[in-house]
């Protein structure tokens, strides 16, 4: 009896394991025939003119289980900038340890970081020095924050929101 629930264990490890591999799999992705990794790129998804998804069983060569192939509007009109690109164009100058935030969230690999110009709609550089509360800790501390446009709200400010009850929108 503890043989065959041995066994049964072990099949079930061993399935739970294959089940695993399949779960972290990522699809390839493609933005107008060009693969791509989505996250390290970041663009305005209006200029998208659709996206097809292919479904293909899990290949353990290549760790993928399928692909997206994005396909843009105007596939000219991207023009993607690295964080070097981005260093070189609007803070060049400065030669202090740099904290890059997007949207005023940390950026953990700016080295990843691809941007299409158009999507920026500004970049504020400061440093720790003016602030109160980093002159002290960090003076010597560039901070530079890639805000990007939005058609949720005006590029990412700070919307005003009111709280309370629902307008009524029909007639009783």
């Amino acid at each position: 009896m503890k043989i065959i629930f041995s066994l049964l264990s072990i099949a079930f490890s061993t399935f739970s394991f294959g089940q695993l591999l399949i779960n972290n799999s990522k699809p390839d992705v493609y933005l107008d025939s060009n693969k791509i990794e989505l996250e390290h790129f970041l663009f305005d998804q209006n200029k998208i003119e659709k996206f097809d998804i292919v479904k293909r069983a899990f290949d353990a060569r290549t760790n993928t289980s399928g692909s997206i192939y994005i396909t843009s509007q105007q596939p000219q009109s991207f023009n993607f900038l690295s964080y070097k690109q981005i260093k070189t164009k609007y803070f060049s100058n400065r030669t202090k340890p740099i904290l890059l935030l997007l949207n005023g969230m940390f950026v953990k690999d700016p080295a990843k970081l691809n941007i299409d110009s158009s999507y920026i709609s500004k970049i504020e550089v400061e440093e720790g020095e003016d602030y109160k509360e980093l002159r002290k800790l960090y003076p010597s501390m560039v901070i530079v924050n890639v805000k990007l446009k939005s058609n949720n709200y005006n590029d990412f400010e700070r919307g005003i929101y009111l709280n309370g009850l629902p307008l009524k929108t029909d007639p009783d």
